[in-house]
């Protein structure tokens, strides 16, 4: 087993499989990735996942982060060319995959299929240092929160912050929402779907199907399936529903505005560069997740020639697929659950007694606490049955009024987030997803508390404390 040479945190929680695990390290210990952004001498040599956490080395998350904002402070056009070279770089990304997401490869040779996996997988990896670039978002907010804090009380110091951290630039899944109910509003003027109207249902489905197929899975909806979903969408009143986002709209940039105005002119840039850091914290994951999406068909007509399933692909490394692929009682054990380590450039890949001893030295047990504490996201107070969520296999026995429990939300939680009674979060600062939609929804959310998944279980009567950051365990 590696040992690292370096302090490795834990950070978020993502099921990737392995094949992109190991594109995510490819590209962040490739030097070269890094200076495309702008950042030359520097890569990130270790990283860890386990368990589905992700762990990345100290020298990334605070000193590298504590770097760019001593540069952002000094110059106000550090933070806009950070976030140019980042969509120059995402765009390539998103037009390649688009481009071999179209194509037929029912007749191609394996080579044909290596070779434009070869080109999809060095966009990608040349896209992965935008996973470390915005960690230092929360450096911001914090700096931004203690000069709020100088001037206000403490409850008109989180609303105007609250305003500032709240993304004005609508993510994927406000769009594929927004879109969905224009689609939903053209059948009902019609009664019934044309031919005009299934091409939009097709269209929307392109665009925004892979929401509900990340980390490699397939989509779980099809054009039948998003049809009958406005169709039964249709008996509510969208047209308000639309004019409601529109306001919400409204009022937040509104609340935005009057935000920066208490603001002197230093810290209304760094404002101005937290908002685009806050879009783009959800975006780049949603990138990542959509672009390996499109390349579906591909992966699967390679497994195939390959003699795989796709899971089995799934659980190889990049240079495997590109190389000699693992025994098949190999791939399988990946397939129940693997650790991936990334040390000075060198991989390797452990399962069964080598996963077991990653586990001992790194993962936290918590059998006998009955109270976590985290980070207030929303203020507020409920009561209500924990429902751990860790996968879709656990949505459908989320009910109204339970306690959303899990390691970070997503945006196919959305219909959850809307029953439950209030989220808690292993993971997470006051610009992540369950932080935002918690307060666009006004519902109490503890963020950050490290360990709530793995402390509480399913069944578990909680309270929420949302004013002061804590969880208990009232009873099973």
């Amino acid at each position: 087993m590696a040992v690292f040479p370096c302090k490795m945190v834990y950070t978020v929680k993502r099921p990737y499989p392995l094949l992109v695990t190991s594109l995510f390290y490819n590209g962040l210990s490739n030097e070269s990735n890094w200076r495309d952004f702008g950042f030359g001498g520097f890569k990130v040599n270790h990283v860890l996942m386990l368990d589905d956490g992700w762990y990345y080395p100290d020298y990334l998350l605070f000193d590298f982060a504590k770097d760019l904002f001593k540069k952002l402070s000094a110059s106000p056009d550090y933070g806009p060319s950070l976030v140019e070279k980042s969509a120059s770089i995402e765009r390539e990304l998103q037009e390649l995959a688009a481009r071999l997401g179209a194509k037929d490869y029912s007749n191609s040779s394996e080579k044909e299929l290596l070779e434009d996996l070869h080109a999809f997988t060095a966009a990608f990896e040349r896209y992965a240092p935008a996973l470390g670039i915005f960690w230092l978002a929360d450096l911001i907010e914090e700096y931004l929160r203690k000069a709020l804090s100088g001037k206000f009380d403490e409850k008109q110091a989180e609303k105007h912050l609250s305003a500032i951290t709240l993304p004005l630039e609508e993510n994927y899944y406000k769009r594929e929402i927004r879109a969905f109910l224009k689609l939903v509003a053209e059948f009902k003027k019609h009664g019934r779907w044309n031919e005009k109207l299934r091409e939009k249902v097709a269209r929307h489905h392109y665009d925004y199907s892979w929401l509900w197929a990340r980390y490699g899975a397939a989509a779980s909806i099809d054009e039948a399936g998003l049809a009958k979903r406005a169709e039964g969408k249709a008996e509510d009143d969208v047209e308000r529903e639309l004019k409601e986002l529109e306001n919400a709209a409204a009022s937040q940039r509104l609340a935005y505005e009057q935000a920066l105005a208490v603001l002197d002119s230093k810290d209304r840039h760094l404002a101005g560069v937290l908002q685009d850091f806050i879009f783009l914290r959800t975006h780049r994951t949603d990138v990542f997740n959509k672009t390996f999406h499109l390349i579906r068909n591909l992966l699967l007509k390679l497994a195939e020639f390959k003699g795989l399933s796709y899971g089995e692909l799934l659980a190889c490394t990049s240079s495997e697929v590109f190389g000699i692929r693992p025994a098949k009682d190999a791939l399988a054990a990946r397939q129940e659950a693997f650790g991936f380590v990334g040390c000075g450039g060198l991989v390797e890949v452990e399962t069964g007694a080598g996963l077991a001893k990653l586990q001992d030295a790194y993962s936290d047990k918590h059998s006998s606490v009955a109270q976590v504490s985290g980070r207030v996201a929303c203020a507020g107070k409920a009561s209500g049955v924990c429902r751990l969520v860790l996968s879709k296999d656990d949505y459908p026995r989320f009910r109204k009024g339970d306690i959303l429990v899990t390691p970070m939300t997503t945006p196919d939680m959305m219909l959850l987030m809307e029953k439950a009674a209030a989220f808690v979060t292993d993971e997470g600062g006051i610009t992540c997803h369950a932080a935002i939609i918690s307060r666009e929804l006004g519902k109490p959310c503890v963020i950050n508390t490290k360990r709530a998944t793995s402390v509480f279980k399913d069944g578990d009567l909680l309270e929420v404390d949302a004013t002061n950051g804590v969880v208990k365990k009232l009873g099973s």
